[in-house]
């Protein structure tokens, strides 16, 4: 289980070396606008480092999300989670 960050509204060191400032504020958004089910993405984020490897693919919606999402289908991750980012 993921420990959550000490500042959670904080990138951190290892999130500010490959996602940006806005991205981790909708990142952050989705949290608040959905917490059922994005309660912990921040979290997740911050200790997972698949997520990191995920966002940098060339096309991210063609592959398993990382952590809790691993299930979700191409319609939530192409049409709900990556306009976000």
């Amino acid at each position: 289980m993921a420990r959550p960050h000490p500042d959670p509204h904080s990138r951190g060191t290892t999130l500010s070396e490959w996602m940006s400032s806005d991205t981790w504020a909708q990142c952050r958004n989705l949290e608040e606008v959905n917490p059922e089910v994005y309660k912990n993405l921040g979290d997740e984020l911050q200790t997972d480092f698949d997520w990191r490897e995920w966002f940098e693919l060339e096309k991210p919606e063609t592959e398993t999300m990382p952590g809790p999402f691993a299930g979700e289908s191409f319609f939530f991750v192409f049409f709900v989670f990556l306009p976000y980012l």
